[in-house]
């Protein structure tokens, strides 16, 4: 007879095994969980070092301005003969800029130059006719007192001598109005050339071109002296007391990333501005010794420098939070240490609290916290 399989006992048994599996899982330790490889923050640090000369003091911008900055307008009306700078490039003083058509000019102080000539030229005859006459008439006085000589005679030599002395002066009242002719002539001829008033740049030139009729007040150039630069900065009246003059002031400039210029305080307003609680002051800066690389609209940055200190321990800025607090590397761990700041820099802060050679992070980790595990990469 065939083997039959009770079905109920054996799903019953099924079960019992499992329940019983179910209750020994729930007793049995359970395996640690290992941290995940993406649950480390990577950060980038820094290290702790000692620095000199970090300074405290304002940090302000301002637009770099030329010393003077002109409009060259023409005073007569003509054509442009002429250009001999164009916008971009440098002149000095007392260089020919540009000149207009001046021909009739130039004619009008040859001529009068002539005259002038010709009028010395009869002075000095007239002044030999003179010296000759006097002595004429110096001679017959005394020939007269000897009986040499009738009255008749000296009379003549004596009007001889005053009629060459009169033609003496007329010869001379002639030079002097011959001078002053050429000399309005000249202040004429001058109205149609441009001289450098000044050592500069060419900051625009309209766009104008030889040929181009201008007439009277005509902007022909726009030019500036840049020998020195100026910045105008505003400084925070519960600051101003700090701020004297000849302080020095270190500029950067976005243009020129890899420079730093030295300025000098050279004003400061005797007012504060009522709207903003700004007192102006002046920052001047040599560009001639530095190549006149520095140009009139650049944007500037200025740090008045108050104070500086020398042998303190520096981070970088950025690794210091708002709560005056860095996160230290150690034991590859996170750590948050309160310090004190003791002088800010735009890049560099000192502060004192960690030591020396520490790793602060820089980047990286929003949301660490301490005793959280990182991986590190030390900037260079």
């Amino acid at each position: 007879m065939p083997e039959t399989f009770d079905y109920k006992k054996i799903g019953l048994s099924a079960a019992i095994v499992l329940i019983a599996l179910f209750f020994l899982a729930k007793t049995l330790p359970s395996k640690p969980q290992e941290t995940k490889q993406e649950d480390i923050a990577r950060v980038q640090v820094a290290r702790a070092v000692y620095a000199s000369g970090l300074a405290r003091g304002i940090q302000t911008t301002a637009s770099l301005k030329a010393a003077a900055d002109v409009i060259v307008r023409t005073k007569v009306e003509s054509h442009l003969q002429n250009i001999y700078v164009k916008k971009g490039q440098m002149f000095q003083k007392g260089e020919l800029l540009l000149e207009l058509e001046h021909n009739t000019q130039s004619a009008q102080v040859k001529a009068t130059e002539a005259q002038l000539k010709m009028n010395e030229a009869e002075a000095e005859s007239a002044k030999f006719h003179k010296e000759n006459a006097s002595a004429e008439q110096k001679r017959y006085d005394t020939l007269i007192e000897k009986g040499y000589a009738t009255r008749q005679e000296v009379d003549a030599k004596r009007t001889a001598s005053q009629t060459a002395g009169s033609d003496y002066d007329k010869a001379v009242a002639n030079i002097a109005y011959a001078r002053s002719q050429l000399e309005a002539m000249q202040a004429a001829l001058a109205d149609y050339m441009v001289y450098a008033p000044f050592d500069g740049i060419v900051l625009d030139d309209y766009d104008i071109s030889v040929g181009q009729q201008v007439t009277k007040d005509t902007d022909v150039m726009r030019i500036a002296d840049i020998r020195q630069i100026k910045a105008f900065i505003e400084i925070p009246e519960t600051r101003i007391s700090r701020v004297k003059k000849g302080m020095e002031v270190e500029v950067t400039c976005d243009a020129l990333p890899d420079r730093r210029f030295r300025g000098t305080v050279e004003n400061i307003n005797e007012f504060v501005n009522t709207g903003t609680h700004m007192v102006r002051a002046d920052v001047v800066i040599d560009n001639s010794a530095v190549g006149y690389a520095l140009k009139p609209g650049m944007f500037a940055r200025c740090f008045v420098v108050e104070e500086t200190a020398s042998d303190v321990l520096v981070v970088p800025t950025e690794a210091v939070r708002d709560d005056s607090s860095v996160f230290v590397v150690r034991d590859n761990k996170a750590q948050q240490v309160q310090v004190t700041v003791e002088l800010k820099q735009e890049k560099e802060t000192a502060v004192s609290g960690i030591n020396e050679g520490d790793l602060v992070i820089v980047r990286g980790g929003k949301n660490i916290k301490s005793g959280d595990k990182v991986t590190y990469k030390e900037e260079l």
